[in-house]
């Protein structure tokens, strides 16, 4: 006992170290009353980074959020900004790489909201401009070594992509390969927004990569530097010398090589996803070539994602080419495309609001299992469905939902309709579902807590509707620790048997805004989530069950940045 006293007495003396030194190296400032408030704000924030890297500030307290605690290190961050040069960034850093005390249970971690503190300061430092400050975070992205060196430069690199620079981006890119597998990871991303045309041959290069979440970074990546250029619907890319125009037909030529030999549904979706993007004319054939690879390699025993595949593809071409043929008959596609190919050219820009590659509304004479006024378009599907204690509230429906009653807790009509579902989805469809309120529970558990791959034949469906209806609501929406848990699956790459077994697709159903778990606030949420669905290639439906007053704008958005569609049932 007295060995590990000392133990914490030591590592308490050295945080009050860490601080001192902060302020001695970084809180010189000149003097007068300006230069004063500066420097005092400096010292704030230093103390305040040393009591929450102990584990004493917390921004939730009882299970609710703290908004004068968070206005407080929000107000600090941007005092200590404010002077936007080197010294500020060097400021941020300490929090933008804080870490929790390994003593502190997994409560007070998720009161004392870690990822919002980082990401703010990750923001703040993006915000400060100057090329110092490009160089500096350079250093830090490709520096070997050291303690938390990954956390470092993994920071750095994503900092890095937020800024932009095009200076950074060609270092970055000639420095990919001092990078481990995650720095490397991170720093293709970032090349999206920092890289240039004359990054393409290099990594079109790593296409050929063993690791499928390098590939998909690079396709995302690819399509990204490649899209403002190839997309035909603006007058200034339907030229025949454009840069679009020369380089479109060699990255579609790259893609369709790699969707012909990939075995993983998440790499074939992200390169199916990146010719959509580049929306070109020379995109369709190359769609129309996935569909048909989609449906060999399907046979008579679906493999994981074709058929949300297929789907994507099918929509895609609708949305590219305004004809709406039936679906898995790509032989009526390339019968137009001979017909209609030479002469096509985009003429309007796809209107306000309109997603890009989703077919809108169901079809007449196609036949889904819907949930509620969604079609399920998939074989491997995951249900998150909110049942905090507001799901407990009585509710009328209106329009077509109607039908299901008179006024009654939204958590019946939500069973109701989730056994009307289950009982309708064919026997080689996969499922599973994940209830949430303060912590996220999966009906049938794999490996490492994860949702397992369940086939829906009539005994499992059985059990899950035994399961459904024990069920019962109660407590806080932690919606961001539901999609963990679900978007967690295959995180060890080509390695885990999850990878290519993951579900594709997942309907997430919530009554209201988020409340409580390891993130809070609605915009860092979807920002999360995008970084990791960005490998996992996971679609996203969302479903606002009730009123008005529910957060619409978080679950559309959630859905429109993950290629899913969005419902409010009321």
């Amino acid at each position: 006992m007295g060995r590990r006293l000392g133990l914490a007495a030591s590592l308490a003396g050295m945080r009050v170290l860490f601080v001192a030194l902060l302020v001695f190296f970084f809180g010189q400032l000149p003097l007068g009353a300006q230069g004063a408030a500066a420097q005092e704000a400096v010292e704030k924030y230093s103390h305040w980074l040393q009591s929450y890297s102990e584990g004493k500030e917390l921004l939730f307290r009882d299970g609710r959020r703290d908004r004068k605690a968070a206005q407080r290190f929000r107000r600090l961050f941007a005092q200590v900004a404010a002077t936007g040069d080197l010294l500020a960034a060097k400021r941020l850093w300490q929090a933008a790489t804080v870490e929790l005390p390994e003593e502190l249970d997994r409560f007070q971690r998720m009161n004392a909201q870690l990822p919002a503190v980082r990401g703010e300061a990750k923001r703040l430092i993006a915000g400060i401009g100057g090329e110092d400050v490009d160089s500096w975070l350079l250093d830090k992205a490709l520096q070997r070594g050291g303690r938390n060196a990954s956390l470092a430069r993994v920071t750095a690199i994503e900092i890095l992509g937020l800024r932009g620079s095009e200076m950074a981006g060609k270092k970055l890119l000639a420095g990919l390969g001092k990078l481990g597998l995650a720095e490397k990871i991170q720093a293709v991303l970032a090349l999206e927004s920092c890289g240039s045309l004359e990054a393409l041959p290099e990594l079109i290069k790593l296409l050929r990569n063993r690791e499928p979440n390098l590939r998909i970074a690079t396709i995302s990546t690819l399509a990204g530097i490649l899209s403002p250029h190839s997309d035909e619907t603006k007058a200034e890319n339907q030229g025949p010398d454009t840069p679009g125009q020369r380089l479109t037909p060699n990255l579609l030529e790259a893609f369709s090589k790699l969707l012909k030999k990939e075995k993983n549904w998440q790499v074939r979706a992200a390169v199916i996803d990146g010719v959509l993007r580049l929306r070109s004319r020379h995109s369709i054939p190359a769609l129309i070539a996935a569909m048909k690879a989609e449906l060999k390699r399907g046979g008579s025993k679906k493999e994981a994602g074709t058929e949300m595949l297929l789907a994507r593809i099918h929509d895609g071409l609708v949305a590219l080419t305004g004809q709406d043929l039936p679906r898995k008959l790509p032989k009526l596609w390339e019968v137009f495309w001979k017909r209609e190919g030479a002469r096509f050219r985009f003429r309007t820009v796809k209107a306000p609001g309109k997603k890009l590659g989703e077919a809108a509304g169901p079809k007449k004479g196609v036949s889904y299992v819907r949930y509620f006024n969604l079609d399920i378009r998939s074989k491997r599907i995951l249900f998150i469905i909110d049942f905090s204690g507001s799901m407990r509230e009585p509710v009328s429906l209106q329009g077509r939902y109607a039908g299901m009653g008179a006024k009654q807790p939204k958590f019946e009509l939500v069973k109701k309709e989730l056994e009307k579902v289950i009982r309708a989805l064919p026997r080689d469809t996969i499922c599973n579902v994940v209830f949430f309120s303060n912590e996220a529970k999966v009906w049938r558990q794999g490996k490492g807590g994860r949702p397992k791959l369940v086939e829906m034949n009539d005994s499992n469906k059985a059990a899950l509707l035994y399961y459904v209806y024990e069920t019962a609501p109660g407590g806080s929406t932690n919606i961001y620790g539901a999609l963990e848990l679900a978007l967690a699956m295959g995180e060890r790459g080509v390695y885990d048997k999850y990878y290519r077994a993951a579900y594709d697709s997942i309907f997430l159903l919530s009554d209201g805004a988020p409340s409580s778990g390891k993130i809070v606030e609605p915009d860092a949420i979807r920002a999360e989530v995008a970084k990791i669905n960005k490998l996992r290639r996971i679609r996203i439906h969302t479903i606002v069950f009730g009123d008005e007053s529910n957060n619409l704008s978080f679950m559309r958005k959630l859905a429109e940045e993950n290629n899913g569609r969005f419902l409010h049932v009321k």
